[in-house]
């Protein structure tokens, strides 16, 4: 049975139907501009509605019920696409077919999604202040902990130094610092202004019946009918004029490298196949070039790796090496990308490159999340479900001209270093 989109309810509901699981998830996504004055708010407001619902004021006893449906998981999140936040609710939960007794878990596990979503326990016509100062605090040590996290916090750093202007340098996670000024009636107000305003959206994948499954939705769900025009892909630039070269102090034994350039080529871009295995040959697994260059042969780094955001345009290159080392690792990891471009291919690893891709593509789909994932962006870009083995082929058409001309749009932006003090 093929996936399905119906707009009903002033929602979005994608359907999805696989036999490949044992389990369905259902996904409900708000949708709204990520916008630094309501980031915190976003990254608040899912843990309150977790905490305190009309009937389960605990989460203690909410998770209770969860258990009770058979080890139902619930979670939630923030992320970013494109100009936009996206603030998740997402159950997990054993399909009908395998529930003993014959027991239905569907309606009542929607039910419950519902309840989060539209009940939240009030206190006087708003959110419990010591809930909201709890959810607050736990935040607020979540991001403190990137700190300590030294990588994470060296990575944060040069997002702040490569995109000063521009919203990709702000996390969905939240800013530290800017929680506390958040009260329960500031939250709640901006809880109906959510249901009033933000675009909703709810994917379900897993083994069911799609006409139940839609009317159950329907019976639940339902938002005031609002037009959007979602930018799905962040196409912010700036103009490079010259490589910016940043080095800062902290307390740490090892330096974080972070190397980044821009690139036209996003998910929507005909060379986007070619870069995704440039990212894998140059720095996506323990076969990577700059792994056997950097690493073992020249001996500069404890750790070195490429990512690729593809809905950015930003290629990056992160590594972890001696204090004294840095200068000399950052010239060598740029050298060695130089001759590629060059045209210095090793045609065994471009080989296994694209093996590696390939089987990346494969293995997302075999989980409810990872296949609901591709089927979004497929959706979001081209209006249509992913087609897994034309992407594939995508892959495999790839030759070394479009390889070496993915990476020649490659411009180098900013080196951030995290030394530490001598």
């Amino acid at each position: 049975m093929q996936p399905n989109h119906i707009h009903v309810n002033g929602m979005d509901i994608y359907l999805v139907p696989t036999d490949k699981f044992k389990t369905i998830g259902i996904t409900f996504n708000f949708i709204a501009k990520h916008d630094p004055e309501t980031i915190n708010f976003r990254a608040l407001l899912p843990k309150v509605l977790i905490g305190a619902t009309k009937h389960y004021p605990t989460k203690e006893s909410l998770q209770k019920q969860l258990d009770a449906y058979y080890g139902t998981s619930l979670s939630v999140y923030g992320t970013k696409a494109g100009f936009h936040h996206i603030m998740g609710f997402y159950v997990d939960f054993v399909n009908d077919r395998f529930v003993p007794g014959g027991e239905s878990l569907t309606e009542d596990v929607i039910g419950l999604l519902a309840e989060i979503i539209f009940a939240p326990r009030l206190y006087g016509g708003t959110f419990k202040k010591s809930l909201v100062n709890n959810e607050k605090r736990l935040l607020e040590e979540n991001l403190e902990d990137l700190y300590h996290d030294k990588t994470s916090y060296a990575f944060e750093r040069f997002k702040h130094e490569m995109f000063p202007n521009e919203i990709f340098r702000h996390s969905p996670r939240g800013m530290p610092g800017d929680f506390q000024t958040i009260t329960p009636h500031a939250l709640y107000d901006y809880y109906q202004d959510m249901l009033k305003h933000d675009g909703a959206s709810c994917w379900v994948v897993g083994d069911f019946n799609p006409r139940q499954m839609l009317d159950r939705l329907k019976s639940h769900f339902r938002f005031p009918e609002r037009k959007h025009g979602y930018r799905w892909l962040d196409t912010e630039k700036k103009t490079i004029k010259k490589p910016r070269f940043i080095s800062e102090d902290n307390a740490v034994r090892q330096a974080r490298l972070n190397i980044g350039f821009r690139t036209e080529i996003r998910m929507d871009h005909a060379l986007y196949p070619a870069m995704l295995i440039a990212n894998m040959y140059l720095g996506g697994d323990e076969h990577s070039l700059l792994f056997n260059e950097i690493r073992e042969k020249e001996k500069l780094s404890y750790y070195i790796d490429s990512m690729y955001f593809a809905n950015k345009g930003l290629f990056a290159i992160l590594a972890g090496v001696d204090n004294q080392k840095s200068e000399k690792t950052i010239k060598k990891i740029l050298s060695v990308i130089e001759h590629v471009v060059d045209g210095d291919i090793d045609d065994s690893l471009f080989r296994d490159a694209k093996k590696h891709v390939i089987r990346k593509l494969r293995h997302r789909t075999d989980s409810l999340r990872g296949l609901r994932i591709q089927h979004q962006w497929a959706w979001r870009l081209n209006g249509y479900f992913y087609e897994p083995e034309s992407s594939i082929k995508r892959i495999q058409n790839v030759d070394e001209h479009q390889f070496i001309k993915a990476l020649r749009t490659l411009k180098l932006d900013t080196v951030y270093t995290l030394k530490g003090v001598e």
